[in-house]
C-alpha cells in the first residue's frame, strides 16, 4: 500500500532549503539556518512521519468495520481524540 507521507515530507524540504538559505544570507556567520533545518527535521519531521504511518496502520486494521471512511477523516478523528483526552 503506497502512502503519500514520505513524498510529502520530501517535498516540504524544498521551502525549507529556501528558508535556510535566506537565514544564512541574513545572518552570516551564525548557524540559524542549520538550527532551523535540524529542528524541523528531528523535532517535527520524523515524529510527524511516525505518527502519520502509525495512524494509517491503525486505520488499515480497522478499515473492515468502516469501509467507506477515508484515511484523512480517520487522522482528523485520531487527532481530535488525542487532544481532547
Amino acid at each position: 500500500m503506497i502512502r503519500p507521507w514520505s513524498f510529502l515530507g520530501m517535498m516540504m524540504q524544498v521551502p525549507l532549503v529556501a528558508i535556510t538559505k535566506y537565514l544564512h544570507r541574513k545572518y552570516p556567520g551564525t548557524s540559524m539556518g542549520n538550527l532551523v533545518f535540524w529542528m524541523s527535521f528531528c523535532v517535527v519531521g520524523q515524529p510527524m512521519a511516525i505518527l502519520l504511518y502509525t495512524v494509517d496502520y491503525q486505520f488499515k486494521l480497522q478499515q473492515g468495520a468502516n469501509e467507506g471512511e477515508s484515511c484523512a477523516s480517520a487522522v482528523a478523528e485520531t487527532c481530535r481524540v488525542m487532544w481532547h483526552n
